[in-house]
């Protein structure tokens, strides 16, 4: 990512979120934007001790969002999918973010989410998502 000048004022920014096993579709919030200041999503990773194998009926996918805008994808197992990403048993996941990076900033107000997808009957245990970004 390209340095700005105003990344020189801003403050680092890290957030760590565990979730407990989840088997339907969930949305977590994970941070809401103080007023008067933004955010921009720097990196993301997720850990889930167990890991989730890939299938092509029975599968999660993980994204931080912004509303309905994607602003990362840390995982999705469904192995019928272009963009399918597993979940090794504990071991980092490195998101892929989004190449605009107009939806990887968020507003005053706006709210951080993690999005759990469920596809089929698949259970997703329990797991840790870490956020890094700017604060300006």
């Amino acid at each position: 990512m390209t340095r700005r000048k105003d990344d020189l004022r801003a403050e680092k920014l890290t957030l760590l979120k565990e979730h407990a096993q989840v088997t339907a579709t969930t949305t977590i919030k994970l941070y809401k934007v103080p007023t008067g200041r933004s955010f921009r999503l720097t990196g993301a990773q997720y850990v889930n001790v167990t890991g989730l194998a890939n299938d092509a009926t029975n599968a999660f996918a993980g994204t931080i969002q912004n509303a309905a805008t994607v602003a990362a994808l840390l995982f999705n197992t469904d192995s019928g999918d272009a963009d399918v990403k597993a979940i090794a048993a504990d071991t980092l996941v490195i998101a892929d973010l989004s190449a605009t990076e107009a939806s990887r900033c968020f507003a005053a107000g706006d709210t951080i989410s993690l999005v759990l997808t469920e596809d089929g009957t698949a259970t997703l245990p329990a797991g840790t998502v870490v956020l890094e970004g700017l604060l300006f």
